[in-house]
């Protein structure tokens, strides 16, 4: 059994890297939207002394990077709109140097934890970054889905995980309690079943505007209905839309009006 969520969870892990999937940052859970709230809303990130705060898709470094990883032996930088360096789920930090690796926080620097994606059901490697032959950096991952790296602790993610069992439990773990509608499909048929509650997080500084979007859960491939787009995307959570080959149910969305 593990090895089957290993290895769907390995058919996501360059998908959550590139979305950014889930850069996190300042807060220590997602911005909880009250219904009634403004239709879009963003909290900034802050910064710390020795990981800048996370681009995606922004402007690529200009100096020469120098990284004290052993992993990094390229001449001019990686491409940070490829890798969305300094996200949580990118195993580059905002420099676009290869994250330490690590097993537990004892590996990292005191203001740092030791990240692992598979605790919320994702698989993304280490990687390491070496000149290409069109002087470009090019840098490739390994599919240990087991690894962890090192990221400032003031962008992780709840060490614990989030707790589904009910309301004050999700949010005393630091989450965000929301509604969602789980989409199936047999077949040609479409079952849109009732809403319940899920509990997820995001990145502090994610946009949140009033857009139902579909999102695909990459431990598992479950499909559930928010009434919110969210970008970077829920930690573990996928937009249907950003999908290239989504599940069948992705298409459930649009008729469980």
């Amino acid at each position: 059994m593990r090895d089957a969520v290993n290895k769907n969870r390995g058919r996501w892990w360059m998908l959550a890297v590139t979305l950014g999937g889930a850069a996190l940052q300042a807060s220590a859970c997602g911005p909880h939207v009250a219904r009634n709230e403004p239709t879009e809303t963003s909290v900034d990130g802050s910064d710390t002394s020795h990981d800048p705060p996370a681009t995606s898709g922004g402007p690529e470094p200009e100096e020469p990077v120098v990284c004290d990883n052993p992993a990094f032996r390229c001449s001019t930088p990686p491409s940070c709109g490829t890798w969305s360096c300094g996200t949580v789920t990118s195993p580059l930090d905002s420099r676009g140097c290869p994250r330490a690796s690590c097993k537990t926080g004892d590996d990292c620097l005191h203001d740092e934890v030791c990240f692992s994606p598979s605790d919320w059901g994702m698989c993304i490697g280490n990687v390491r970054c070496d000149d290409a032959s069109d002087g470009t950096c090019a840098c490739v991952g390994d599919e240990d889905c087991d690894a962890g790296y090192c990221i400032p602790s003031e962008i992780a993610p709840p060490s614990a995980g989030c707790d589904p069992s009910g309301f004050d439990a999700c949010m005393n773990s630091g989450c965000s309690p929301e509604i969602g509608r789980p989409l199936e499909m047999t077949g040609p048929m479409c079952t849109c079943q009732d809403p319940m509650e899920y509990c997820i997080w995001w990145p502090g500084d994610a946009s949140i505007s009033a857009r139902k979007t579909a999102y695909v859960r990459v431990e598992d491939d479950a499909v559930i209905r928010l009434e919110w787009r969210i970008q970077p995307p829920p930690l573990g959570w996928v937009a249907c839309d950003d999908l290239s080959s989504p599940p069948p149910a992705c298409s459930c969305g649009s008729h469980c009006d």
